[in-house]
Protein backbone atom coordinates (compact mmCIF):
# COMPACT_ATOMS: atom_id res chain seq x y z
CA UNK A 1 0.00 0.00 0.00
CA UNK A 2 1.71 3.57 -0.93
CA UNK A 3 1.61 7.01 1.03
CA UNK A 4 -1.48 8.02 -0.87
CA UNK A 5 -4.06 4.85 0.14
CA UNK A 6 -3.00 4.79 3.75
CA UNK A 7 -3.76 8.62 3.86
CA UNK A 8 -6.85 8.40 2.10
CA UNK A 9 -7.80 4.89 4.57
CA UNK A 10 -6.47 6.66 7.99
CA UNK A 11 -8.78 9.93 6.78
CA UNK A 12 -11.88 7.70 5.43
CA UNK A 13 -12.12 5.77 9.34
CA UNK A 14 -11.51 9.54 10.88
CA UNK A 15 -14.75 11.11 9.23
CA UNK A 16 -16.87 7.58 9.76
CA UNK A 17 -16.59 9.07 13.35
CA UNK A 18 -19.63 10.90 13.86
CA UNK A 19 -18.50 12.75 16.91
CA UNK A 20 -15.49 14.07 15.20
CA UNK A 21 -17.28 15.43 12.20
CA UNK A 22 -19.77 16.85 14.51
CA UNK A 23 -17.40 18.74 16.73
CA UNK A 24 -15.29 19.93 13.43
CA UNK A 25 -18.28 21.30 11.90
CA UNK A 26 -19.41 23.32 15.09
CA UNK A 27 -15.65 24.47 15.30
CA UNK A 28 -15.92 25.24 11.68
CA UNK A 29 -19.16 27.17 12.28
CA UNK A 30 -18.13 29.22 15.53
CA UNK A 31 -14.64 30.49 13.45
CA UNK A 32 -16.91 31.20 10.35
CA UNK A 33 -19.25 33.57 12.39
CA UNK A 34 -16.16 34.44 14.37
CA UNK A 35 -14.00 35.43 11.10
CA UNK A 36 -17.53 37.02 9.57
CA UNK A 37 -19.61 38.59 12.20
CA UNK A 38 -19.54 41.96 10.75
CA UNK A 39 -21.02 41.20 7.63
CA UNK A 40 -23.49 37.97 8.68
CA UNK A 41 -24.89 40.28 11.93
CA UNK A 42 -28.20 41.19 11.50
CA UNK A 43 -27.86 44.22 14.19
CA UNK A 44 -25.65 46.18 15.93
CA UNK A 45 -24.25 44.36 19.01
CA UNK A 46 -23.70 47.20 20.57
CA UNK A 47 -26.99 50.13 19.52
CA UNK A 48 -29.56 50.10 22.34
CA UNK A 49 -32.84 50.06 21.14
CA UNK A 50 -34.85 50.86 24.51
CA UNK A 51 -38.16 50.18 22.29
CA UNK A 52 -37.32 46.79 21.66
CA UNK A 53 -36.48 45.69 25.36
CA UNK A 54 -36.90 42.22 26.35
CA UNK A 55 -38.37 41.02 22.76
CA UNK A 56 -38.93 37.11 23.33
CA UNK A 57 -36.48 34.54 20.54
CA UNK A 58 -38.20 34.73 16.96
CA UNK A 59 -39.50 37.73 16.77
CA UNK A 60 -39.71 39.27 13.43
CA UNK A 61 -35.95 40.44 13.17
CA UNK A 62 -34.66 39.33 16.39
CA UNK A 63 -33.79 35.77 16.00
CA UNK A 64 -32.98 35.34 19.45
CA UNK A 65 -34.90 38.14 21.29
CA UNK A 66 -32.76 41.30 22.88
CA UNK A 67 -31.96 41.69 25.85
CA UNK A 68 -32.44 44.25 28.85
CA UNK A 69 -31.06 47.28 26.57
CA UNK A 70 -32.63 46.21 23.31
CA UNK A 71 -29.23 44.87 21.24
CA UNK A 72 -30.00 41.70 19.46
CA UNK A 73 -28.48 38.82 21.42
CA UNK A 74 -27.92 36.73 18.23
CA UNK A 75 -25.34 39.61 16.92
CA UNK A 76 -23.54 39.51 20.43
CA UNK A 77 -23.40 36.04 20.22
CA UNK A 78 -21.75 36.28 17.04
CA UNK A 79 -18.93 39.13 18.14
CA UNK A 80 -19.00 37.18 21.41
CA UNK A 81 -16.98 34.28 19.62
CA UNK A 82 -13.97 36.13 18.45
CA UNK A 83 -13.57 36.99 21.91
CA UNK A 84 -13.96 33.64 23.03
CA UNK A 85 -11.42 32.20 20.31
CA UNK A 86 -9.33 34.58 21.04
CA UNK A 87 -8.92 33.39 24.80
CA UNK A 88 -9.12 29.85 23.99
CA UNK A 89 -6.53 29.89 21.48
CA UNK A 90 -3.94 32.61 22.20
CA UNK A 91 -3.01 31.40 25.72
CA UNK A 92 -3.24 28.10 24.81
CA UNK A 93 -0.71 28.68 21.69
CA UNK A 94 1.75 30.88 23.91
CA UNK A 95 1.80 27.92 27.04
CA UNK A 96 3.02 25.83 24.05
CA UNK A 97 5.66 28.04 22.85
CA UNK A 98 6.70 28.51 26.40
CA UNK A 99 6.39 25.21 28.02
CA UNK A 100 7.73 23.17 24.83
CA UNK A 101 10.94 24.90 24.98
CA UNK A 102 11.57 24.60 28.94
CA UNK A 103 10.19 21.00 28.29
CA UNK A 104 13.10 20.84 25.46
CA UNK A 105 15.29 22.18 27.62
CA UNK A 106 15.17 20.23 30.27
CA UNK A 107 14.92 17.09 28.12
CA UNK A 108 18.20 17.90 26.47
CA UNK A 109 20.18 19.19 29.17
CA UNK A 110 19.19 16.67 31.65
CA UNK A 111 20.89 16.30 34.98
CA UNK A 112 20.41 18.75 37.16
CA UNK A 113 18.15 21.52 35.38
CA UNK A 114 15.98 18.59 34.26
CA UNK A 115 15.67 17.91 38.36
CA UNK A 116 14.67 21.58 38.69
CA UNK A 117 12.98 22.51 35.86
CA UNK A 118 10.97 18.85 36.79
CA UNK A 119 10.42 19.93 40.72
CA UNK A 120 9.00 23.29 39.62
CA UNK A 121 6.53 21.81 37.42
CA UNK A 122 6.15 19.68 40.09
CA UNK A 123 4.88 22.31 42.48
CA UNK A 124 2.45 23.87 39.86
CA UNK A 125 1.16 20.75 39.70
CA UNK A 126 0.12 20.63 43.38
CA UNK A 127 -2.37 23.19 43.26
CA UNK A 128 -5.88 22.82 41.08
CA UNK A 129 -5.36 24.84 37.90
CA UNK A 130 -8.24 26.58 38.41
CA UNK A 131 -6.90 27.80 42.23
CA UNK A 132 -3.63 28.50 40.60
CA UNK A 133 -5.32 30.95 37.86
CA UNK A 134 -7.29 32.77 40.39
CA UNK A 135 -4.67 33.82 42.67
CA UNK A 136 -2.45 34.88 39.51
CA UNK A 137 -5.02 36.76 38.04
CA UNK A 138 -5.99 38.57 41.70
CA UNK A 139 -2.20 39.27 41.51
CA UNK A 140 -2.23 40.72 38.61
CA UNK A 141 -5.61 42.78 38.70
CA UNK A 142 -8.85 42.47 37.02
CA UNK A 143 -8.81 42.27 32.97
CA UNK A 144 -8.51 40.21 29.51
CA UNK A 145 -4.71 40.00 30.10
CA UNK A 146 -4.62 39.23 33.40
CA UNK A 147 -6.81 36.49 32.80
CA UNK A 148 -4.69 35.66 30.15
CA UNK A 149 -1.25 35.36 31.61
CA UNK A 150 -3.31 33.40 34.35
CA UNK A 151 -4.24 31.00 31.82
CA UNK A 152 -0.49 30.95 30.17
CA UNK A 153 1.32 30.11 33.51
CA UNK A 154 -1.06 27.36 34.39
CA UNK A 155 -0.98 25.61 31.39
CA UNK A 156 3.14 25.83 30.66
CA UNK A 157 3.78 22.89 33.09
CA UNK A 158 1.69 20.49 30.91
CA UNK A 159 3.18 20.90 28.04
CA UNK A 160 6.21 21.41 29.51
CA UNK A 161 5.98 17.48 30.51
CA UNK A 162 5.24 16.52 27.58
CA UNK A 163 7.36 17.86 25.34
CA UNK A 164 9.83 16.53 28.38
CA UNK A 165 8.95 12.71 27.84
CA UNK A 166 9.34 12.93 24.50
CA UNK A 167 12.81 13.95 24.49
CA UNK A 168 14.05 11.70 27.09
CA UNK A 169 12.27 9.06 25.01
CA UNK A 170 9.52 8.39 27.83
Amino acid sequence: MDERQTCSTTFGRLFRNGALVTGLGILATVVFVAAFADVIAPHDPFRANPIARYLPPLSPGYLLGTDELGRDILSRLMYGARLALLVAVVPTVIALVIGGAIGLFAGYAGGVWDSIVMRVFDVMFAFPGILLALGISAALGPGLSSMIIAMIVVTIPAFGRIVRGVVRGG
